[in-house]
């Protein structure tokens, strides 16, 4: 669920850079915003294992970063 609140903001980015409402553009829109809020999230959750990984152990249900 803490994905929710980043695509918010990255569709939000995002949306300004789509020149025109066309389908080609919607559909590119839906999966940059998808490939960069992954790439946002898996950023932040190796920045948190690397500071403090008992953290991250904790907000990730005891799950290993791989």
């Amino acid at each position: 669920a803490a994905h929710f609140p980043l695509i918010i903001f990255v569709k939000f980015v995002l949306w300004r850079l789509v020149p025109a409402e066309t389908d080609a553009w919607m559909i590119a829109h839906y999966a940059a915003s998808v490939a960069m809020t992954v790439a946002v999230a898996a950023l932040g959750a190796a920045v948190i294992f690397r500071i403090s990984p008992h953290l991250y152990g904790l907000l990730a249900g005891g799950r290993r970063l791989v």
